[in-house]
């Protein structure tokens, strides 16, 4: 995966002796692609790896190692066809999304895009603070849809959605499209991978944060923990793990006021009813 090929890079380069620096003037490419790819954050394709392997005198023995990972990854790396319209941070989400175990995913607002269906998503992109084109709205939404399939294709993602109320509150202007998506809504729900929680407003404002967040879990104990803070202006990522163990115990901590899973299809099937 593409973590582990990031880490066993820089493993290599520490093995070397050298700063980040030092092997961008070796390779001559910046440090901050090679802080990227480290981090999993940036496609490394076959040529970037052959540099790597001659800079740091892989021996013979390790190289095939490398390559396999590669080739792992360069299967799955479908969102570069996208790269007109991602955002670097955007395109760093979905790289260590599509190598996630487990997401848990905390929305103020909206429906996770993992859960949109696409009516809504194409009424969500028209609406948006940042203006789209015809291509990049309608190229957003192949986006979203492209991710959803982690949620049916092995190995499959586990996502752990909690959702206040006021997401289901919000006139989006056009009924059928809602009421399409709580049917929805309901159906995921009763996936075994999905958990899905409603914080209620009677649950009251002490159990909201001000920002909707994600964060990734993966399979191998060895890749750290990813959190992704959204706001008006991007998604902004929280990589380190002193950042992620506090958002951990937030979202047990939100989990615990929410409605259980059961509830909260009892209230999307209540909410049902007003479109019918």
């Amino acid at each position: 995966m593409a973590l582990r090929l990031g880490a066993e890079l820089r493993r290599l380069r520490t093995l070397n002796a050298m700063t980040v620096a030092s092997a961008a003037k070796h390779m001559s490419c910046s440090g901050s692609k090679i802080s990227r790819q480290e981090c999993g954050k940036a496609n490394i394709s076959s040529e970037d790896l052959e540099h790597y392997i001659q800079t740091y005198n892989v021996p013979e023995a390790d190289r095939d190692e490398l390559r396999e990972l590669l080739g792992v990854r360069n299967v799955r790396d479908w969102w570069t066809r996208y790269d007109d319209i991602l955002s670097p941070a955007m395109a760093s989400f979905i790289a260590l999304e599509n190598q996630a175990a487990t997401e848990y995913e905390y929305q103020l607002g909206t429906i996770p895009g993992l859960l949109q269906t696409r009516a809504l998503a194409r009424i969500l992109n028209r609406k948006s603070l940042h203006p789209l084109d015809d291509y990049r709205r309608e190229a957003s939404v192949e986006v979203r849809l492209r991710r959803q399939r982690r949620l049916f294709e092995e190995p499959k993602l586990e996502l752990r959605a909690l959702i206040w109320e006021a997401a289901f509150h919000v006139d989006i202007g056009e009924p059928e499209v809602m009421r399409e998506q709580l049917e929805h809504l309901i159906a995921m729900s009763l996936l075994p991978n999905i958990t899905f929680q409603i914080i209620p407003f009677r649950a009251g404002t002490d159990q909201l944060m001000g920002s909707s967040f994600q964060l990734l879990d993966f399979a191998d104990p060895r890749d750290p923990v990813q959190m992704f803070v959204e706001s008006l202006i991007g998604t902004l990522s929280r990589p380190h793990t002193r950042d992620t163990e506090p958002g951990l115990r937030m979202f047990r901590r939100i989990a615990d006021s929410a409605l259980t899973p059961q509830q909260s299809r009892a209230l999307l099937t209540q909410h049902l009813k007003g479109y019918r």
